[in-house]
């Protein structure tokens, strides 16, 4: 490694009015759940998405399980979840006892593929009794989940208008897409629950933490009931249920709603990052930058690249010996042990585009030198990765 200043995946940024709303709270001596700042945060989640109502929680992880919770998904029933994501999208399905279906994801969004999800419940599906079972295993399946990632919305109006036609709700997981758009819409805005992170290197973040968002009240009740042990609403020390202990802290939610104040201008100045790596990138044939999808508005909270002739594990090693971090894409699950288990709609094809592609630096304080150097960096490794493969085929 050498002495330029290193260069993080992603880093916060803080100023004043995190230290204010930080001051505020330690000063009035309300650190834990139940203060002011958890309700406000809450009603600010609320504004952003008109009509719905939020619910403030531990983490983006426990947002998922509490709203698959809360939308009632029974044990041993099934749950279509896309074969490239964070395991915090699949493990709280498997917590509550379900059993996930993996499905393709569509290269050009990285999100579930609309179409095989269209073959899956026109095949796959048989429907009694207002229940839909999958032929192959005769469990009822009893959500879909998307995953909006790197801040590339889904193409989420179409996935949005399949479930309702057979009605299954959709879960959509806009942990690392705030901030983004499909039409008019936010991503969070289509399906019945919506779950958000602000863990720390988030767009907005809390240095933890997870909001659920939905237009039903009910299950917004329902998630702020079992994230606080189930308490009795007419005795706070009886519990009606074995909940759970998954609420935000009222000194996460003061740096959250100072950071969420911000949140046109972190947007702005994310699209602004990924707009000059475009520009850089113009010379590179080696690399392509992996740009939105009509009329879709990304939020970009990482920039994705896919290495045209390559593997991306080439390039991440020659940045990372310059002192810059980047990052593969996640993971195909049915490759996972943990998830190797369980039913896969079709053959997944997500292992040449994880292969492929990775994440640039894209710190809100990056600065054009910063991108500069990474682009030489990036171009430099992919070029001498290409030449060792030449030297192989020889």
């Amino acid at each position: 490694m050498n002495s330029e200043r290193r260069i993080p995946l992603c880093e916060p940024v803080f100023g004043d009015r995190e230290l204010a709303n930080l001051s505020r709270c330690i000063e009035s001596g309300w650190v834990s759940a139940g203060g002011e700042f958890v309700g406000q945060l809450e009603e600010d989640f609320s504004r952003l998405f008109p009509g719905c109502h939020a619910a403030a929680v531990s983490s983006g992880t426990a947002a998922m399980f509490l709203a698959l919770r809360a939308l009632g998904v029974p044990p041993a029933s099934e749950v279509v979840v896309q074969d490239i994501t964070f395991a915090g999208t699949i493990n709280p399905v498997i917590h509550l006892g379900a059993r996930p279906l993996l499905m393709d994801i569509d290269e050009a969004t990285l999100s579930l593929d609309p179409e095989r999800l269209e073959h899956f419940f026109q095949r796959k599906i048989i429907r009694r009794n207002g229940v839909n079972y999958n032929r192959e295993s005769g469990r009822a399946v009893t959500a879909v989940i998307v995953a909006h990632l790197y801040g590339l919305p889904a193409r989420i109006d179409e996935l949005a208008a399949i479930c309702a036609r057979y009605g299954v709700p959709l879960i959509e997981d806009a942990a690392e897409s705030l901030g983004a758009t499909w039409g008019d819409q936010p991503t969070g805005s289509f399906g019945r629950a919506a779950v958000f992170s602000l863990n720390g290197n988030k767009l907005v973040t809390g240095g933890s933490g997870g909001v659920v968002v939905s237009s039903d009240p009910a299950l917004i009740r329902e998630v702020k009931r079992w994230s606080d042990h189930y308490r009795s609403p007419d005795d706070r020390w009886s519990y009606e249920r074995a909940g759970y202990n998954y609420q935000m802290s009222n000194l996460q939610a003061a740096v959250a709603v100072a950071q969420l104040e911000q949140l046109a201008e972190k947007v702005e100045r994310k699209r602004q990052l990924h707009e000059q790596y475009a520009k850089l990138l113009r010379r590179v044939p080696e690399i392509r930058l992996i740009d939105e999808v009509f009329p879709g508005r990304a939020s970009y909270w990482l920039n994705v690249i896919q290495i045209e002739e390559g593997r991306s594990e080439n390039l991440i090693a020659a940045l990372a010996q310059a002192g810059i971090e980047a990052r593969p894409l996640f993971k195909p699950l049915h490759q996972m042990a943990p998830y190797q288990r369980y039913l896969t709609h079709e053959p997944l094809t997500g292992i040449e585009v994880h292969q492929q592609r990775c994440c640039l630096p894209s710190s809100e304080n990056l600065t054009l030198q910063e991108q500069e150097q990474i682009i030489e960096r990036a171009l430099a490794g992919v070029r001498a990765g290409t030449t060792i493969r030449s030297r192989e085929n020889v």
